[in-house]
């Protein structure tokens, strides 16, 4: 084999002549290499990664960067872009207190909350008094009939709050146990109130503790305690302050104050749907010209394979061959 006419300055990857001791050694890695500065030998059109960029190696060649990129979707119109779905639980006083145009009032305002949703959102709605009741379950948003739903409540008994927000907590937390992360669901609940409780059989503890068991088990979630007046304002406030993704609002004991309630869950609802997700960009391993021939994949990956590495975060170790 004749010697190669470079000698110990050959940067050539694929030169197969003899070199004398000295020259650089070839990477391991070869096109694969994605470390910053690395100063072994390289093939010919292999370009390195800048020292500030945030790469991944995949198995196989290539480097991938890490973006983060934010969609927004906009409420009444306009350009629709991508938002996780929404799985709304309503519970809704109706004890006697609730009678008149309060009940009329209520149902206007869950109307207009659920106008914002989507033909993939799904709405439960839960009605309470002395006794916890199930409108429907699981329906999606634009089949909801709230006129038929006003016409066949009927209003009357005590309030058992501390049950309801149990029994609603505990209805998401086994929807989420159930369909699991793979639906991506973002679960809100919103209760509505205009007194404080007289007639449950749980405690107001085990309400706080429902209510940090969502928070803790389904950390997506979102509730809205709404109290129409002061009187079960304060229990509210004993029960959920404090416990993350919990917001509790009041608004005036009136009709109005209840559309008022209503109009704010609505804001609160626009709120989440600004979604953040990951995308990753793939830079072949092939280059032209110094510049990377780059495509978008729509899916996120965190984490991948540097070669010869096992399980890592994707920073290769140029060494030599």
């Amino acid at each position: 084999m004749s010697i190669c006419k470079y000698g110990k300055n050959c940067v050539n990857f694929d030169c197969k002549r003899v070199h004398p001791a000295g020259r650089k050694p070839k990477c391991k890695f070869g096109a694969g290499c994605s470390r910053p500065g690395c100063h072994f030998i390289h093939p010919k059109h292999h370009k390195l990664p800048s020292k500030d960029a945030k790469s991944m190696v995949m198995k196989g060649g290539g480097s991938y960067v890490k973006k983060t990129i934010v969609k927004v979707q906009k409420i009444g119109g306009g350009e629709r872009k991508y938002r996780r779905k929404i799985y709304c639980t309503l519970s809704l006083d109706k004890s006697s207190s609730m009678h008149g145009s309060r009940i009329g009032a209520a149902f206007d305002g869950i109307k207009e909350l659920l106008k914002c949703l989507r033909q993939k959102d799904l709405v439960t709605l839960r009605v309470f008094s002395d006794e916890q009741g199930l409108a429907f379950t699981g329906i999606q948003a634009p089949k909801v009939d709230m006129k038929r739903m006003s016409d066949n409540t009927s209003v009357g008994g005590c309030t058992a709050l501390y049950d309801a927000i149990i029994i609603g907590a505990a209805g998401i937390v086994a929807h989420h146990k159930k369909s699991g992360a793979r639906d991506g669901f973002q679960q809100v609940f919103v209760l509505l109130t205009d007194g404080e409780d007289n007639s449950s059989t749980q405690s107001a503890a085990a309400a706080r503790a429902a209510l940090t068991k969502l928070s803790t088990e389904v950390k997506s979630s979102r509730v809205l305690l709404l109290s129409a007046g002061q009187s079960g304002l304060a229990k509210l406030q004993e029960i959920g302050s404090g416990i993350r993704g919990v917001s509790i609002h009041e608004v005036e004991a009136s009709a109005s104050g209840i559309k008022e309630a209503f109009s704010f869950a609505k804001k609160q609802m626009a709120q989440m749907m600004i979604t953040t997700t990951t995308t990753v960009v793939k830079k072949s391993s092939t280059f032209k010209g110094g510049h990377s021939r780059s495509r978008s994949r729509s899916r996120s990956r965190s984490r991948s394979r540097g070669p010869g590495r096992g399980r890592g975060r994707g920073r290769g170790r140029g060494q030599s061959g």
